[in-house]
């Protein structure tokens, strides 16, 4: 399998990934788990984890643009819910969602120094 194929497939997964975690952070995550704040705090660190991930590995050239943006986006989209009816901002929801970030970034960073590792 070509790489360019790979790294289509692995963006799609980034764009999939970054739909659900709207949804999560538009209330879907009662539907998956009972609304307590442990519970919301780890879907918002497992949802940011992952996209994190995928994220990188969709776009390795831009890893540094792509940690800001998450990060952005992970501040957003909490901060977003002050104006929105029926939601609420949670402190505990904005560190799951910058911890998710900070794994992936480390997730990211030793998965690349294995593959260099690797090739040496």
């Amino acid at each position: 399998m070509k790489i360019e194929v790979i790294e289509r497939v692995v963006r799609v997964a980034a764009i999939v990934v970054f739909l659900a975690l709207v949804w999560v952070c538009l209330g879907g995550e009662t539907l998956i788990v009972a609304p307590t704040p442990i519970a919301s705090f780890l879907v918002h660190l497992v949802i940011f984890f992952f996209l994190g991930v995928v994220s990188h590995l969709g776009w390795v050239e831009a890893a540094p643009r792509v940690a800001v943006l998450t990060i952005t986006l992970a501040v957003v989209l909490e901060v977003g819910q002050l104006g929105l009816p029926g939601r609420t901002f949670s402190m505990l929801d904005l560190a799951g969602n910058l911890i998710g970030v900070a794994l992936a970034w480390v997730f990211f960073r030793v998965l690349l120094n294995f593959k260099r590792t690797i090739r040496l």
